[in-house]
């Protein structure tokens, strides 16, 4: 189980993967893509109305529930909030309690302690009468998961959402796998890696068309699908197909210098239910 001390102080850091990478990848995402989505709901005659480029507690419709897999120490719940998200309309979710208990979690949220592989009996019976979710975010979650566990935590996130959702998902890319010597791109098993924080993590190795056949298989259309990293755009399209990457694995074995990848590299897609 990780440290759940540790882990809040390490990502409270200002050259913290979740610093550096993941807060403003999911703030641009939720601020982008979410927009017109917003204003639609938001505008009962159907008209363009200007957009706010910015925070969107204006826009955000009072009835949009979240759920947060793998919430960690709070930090997704907290720009949720920012954005205008209802606190009580947030659910965070994770395996470990001591997360949940961190002094930094967002006051409000909804905390329950339960494994993200069968989250759902636990979530009916402490909020059975909450809703169905109109966005679900796993931020650093599930490159954690088998393959199978993966598409069984899918199925379960498509069994609570509503039909005009959206599912985030941020997961270190899997070339950065194979570049830290783990054994292979096309290699699947569970592994072992020290943290950043300095302990050791057990996840579960997949391809790019892995994580997009689970969404497939499950009933949900994978929309947005990019990679980033520090000193990366956010719109850049690097190494995003499994035969890019392969030709990139196999130049590498030849002693081919294939450069060095950025700093905390991450995969993003988002999906909707189909």
């Amino acid at each position: 189980m990780i440290d759940a001390e540790k882990f809040g102080e390490y990502t409270r850091k200002p050259d913290s993967a979740w610093s550096l990478v993941e807060k403003r990848v999911f703030e641009y995402a939720f601020g982008r893509y979410f927009k017109d989505r917003f204003n639609w709901l938001n505008n009962d005659e159907n008209r363009s109305i200007p957009a706010i480029t910015t925070k969107f507690g204006r826009l955000t419709p009072d009835d949009f529930r979240v759920l947060d897999l793998g919430t960690g120490t709070g930090h997704i719940p907290e720009s949720l909030i920012d954005f205008g998200v209802k606190p009580q309309n947030i659910v965070g979710l994770d395996n470990n309690s001591r997360m949940l208990e961190n002094i930094d979690y967002p006051l409000g949220v909804h905390k329950l302690c339960a494994d993200v592989r069968k989250f759902s009996p636990t979530l009916k019976k402490e909020l059975s009468g909450f809703g169905n979710f109109d966005l679900v975010t796993a931020n650093m979650v599930f490159h954690l998961l088998t393959f199978g566990d993966y598409v069984k935590t899918l199925k379960q996130i498509r069994n609570v959402v509503t039909e005009r959702a959206e599912l985030y998902i941020m997961l270190p890319h899997p070339l950065r796998d194979e570049m830290n010597s783990i054994p292979g791109y096309h290699q699947r098993g569970v592994v072992a890696e020290i943290a950043p924080w300095g302990e050791e993590v057990a996840y579960g190795i997949k391809t790019i068309s892995d994580y997009c056949r689970g969404l497939k298989q499950t009933g949900f259309h994978c929309w947005i699908i990019r990679t980033t990293g520090v000193g990366l755009r956010l719109e850049d399209n690097l190494l995003l197909s499994d035969e890019a990457i392969w030709s990139q694995v196999q130049s590498r074995k030849k002693g081919t210098y294939i450069g060095t990848l950025p700093h905390y590299f991450r995969l993003w897609l988002m999906a909707f239910p189909e």
